[in-house]
């Protein structure tokens, strides 16, 4: 499932848009979730923008443009890749001042003819092989997220297990969920993330992942754990 947003005050135009993308996206197989917020603030309170894939972002708008919008978004994500800005504007002129913010595309609102290779390309990208990076103390290292194991906490630091050998991150595990919990990464208990694509055997107290290793399952996450799991299943 790829999860958009559309920032815009224009509410007739944002259902024009969320229209195109539903039917662009049903029509080349894939999954699509529209959000459309018609305060432009809203998209940044709590961090929201975190939990979509892509955002689309009107340029002009009442008190906060699109571009101020798109420089927040990208103080904050710090080193992950989305969510993935499109910029939608009726004002070509604004272009320049939009392209310093490194977005991915941009779509003129009196031609939505122009989404269609966009939304191919961000489809396919997002689809293929997500990515992960994390500052493993020489760098930023990029990991596959479909051979990311599991996820555990120690100390300062969290731990990521992967098909391709261990690597340390100082950082906490409540914003490594945030980040994971849309790629079907779960959390049996308070010190432990794994992703459901790599569970082999599930029982009432604990969970045996691909690997080998065992991750126990608390009592105090039993029920959540359970009810996304369950969620996990029927997707």
């Amino acid at each position: 499932m790829l999860k958009f947003a559309i920032v815009d005050d224009d509410i007739v135009f944002s259902e024009e848009l969320k229209h195109y993308i539903m039917q662009s996206c049903e029509m080349n197989g894939y999954d699509a979730d529209v959000e459309c917020f018609d305060i432009a603030n809203s998209i940044l309170e709590e961090n929201l923008f975190e939990k979509f894939d892509i955002v689309f972002l009107d340029i002009e708008m009442p008190q906060i443009n699109g571009i101020d919008i798109a420089d927040r978004i990208n103080k904050l994500r710090g080193d992950n890749v989305v969510p993935y800005i499109v910029f939608v504007t009726s004002k070509e002129h604004l272009v320049f001042d939009a392209l310093k913010k490194f977005p991915f595309s941009f779509v003129r609102k009196s031609q939505l003819s122009d989404l269609d290779g966009c939304l191919m390309n961000l489809c396919k990208r997002l689809s293929a092989s997500p990515i992960y990076s994390i500052k493993d103390g020489r760098g930023i290292r990029m990991l596959e997220i479909k051979n990311i194991i599991r996820v555990d906490k120690q100390r300062n630091y969290t731990v990521f297990y992967t098909k391709n050998g261990v690597f340390t991150e100082r950082s906490s595990i409540d914003e490594k969920y945030k980040d994971l919990a849309r790629c079907n990464f779960l959390r049996p208990h308070i010190g432990a993330l794994i992703n459901a694509n790599h569970i082999k055997e599930c029982k009432n107290e604990e969970i045996t992942m691909s690997d080998g290793s065992i991750v126990a399952i608390s009592r105090a996450y039993r029920k959540s754990f359970k009810e996304e799991f369950h969620k996990w299943m029927m997707r």
